[in-house]
């Protein structure tokens, strides 16, 4: 498998505190990559170097499918195809799932105003190719499960095309029948052209 992902000599330090010292880690394409380690091991740190959270220290380098990329921020990040899913979910509760897919890219009409029916068509055209055809467009976010709303958030990454999923501690909150549930997305979103890092401090897991 071709290398997708290399992060090189990645350090990050913060006041008084050495995070992450030279980390070295290559993603191949179609490949699902488990980070473990105890809380505070940096994993979560190094995710969100990748993905333009936080800012390296100098010397760092980030090469995507052999091109070396310069990632100022997370906007930046998801337009290169880098994504992630912290374990605290980041959604608006009492906007609806098409709502909250498409924050912060509204589509509108002439007089600048959101349509919800174009959003909830696009969320239903975009669940039907991912198969989460159990997804309704126009539910409230507070009223799903937290394998559901963990549903809209992976496919809310992948309507940016992401090559590159992170996944921090995505089961934390999940009961087994739903983790089952997510490792099948998991092995649905993974292609030959793309990979995903799977972080965790269950050994199981990984």
């Amino acid at each position: 498998m071709d290398t997708l992902l290399q992060l090189k000599n990645v350090s990050k330090t913060f006041p008084g505190v050495r995070a992450l010292q030279n980390v070295n880690l290559d993603l191949r394409a179609g490949e699902v990559l488990g980070l473990c380690g105890e809380n505070g091991a940096g994993k979560s740190t190094l995710m969100k170097v990748l993905t333009g959270i936080y800012t390296p220290d100098p010397g760092a380098e980030i090469w995507l499918q052999g091109q070396q990329v310069h990632v100022r921020n997370t906007n930046h990040a998801r337009e290169l195809g880098l994504s992630i899913i912290h374990q605290e979910l980041n959604m608006v509760p009492d906007l609806t799932v098409a709502q909250n897919l498409f924050l912060g890219r509204p589509q509108s009409h002439t007089r600048g105003l959101v349509r919800d029916s174009q959003l909830n068509r696009r969320a239903g055209e975009l669940f039907e190719r991912l198969g989460m055809k159990a997804l309704d467009p126009r539910a409230l976010i507070r009223d799903l499960s937290v394998a559901r709303q963990q549903m809209v958030e992976i496919a809310r990454a992948l309507s940016y095309d992401s090559k590159v999923l992170v996944m921090d501690e995505p089961t934390a909150a999940l009961t087994l029948a739903e983790s089952d549930a997510l490792f099948e997305l998991i092995r649905d979103f993974v292609a030959p052209d793309t990979g995903l890092i799977y972080i965790s401090h269950r050994m199981p897991e990984i």
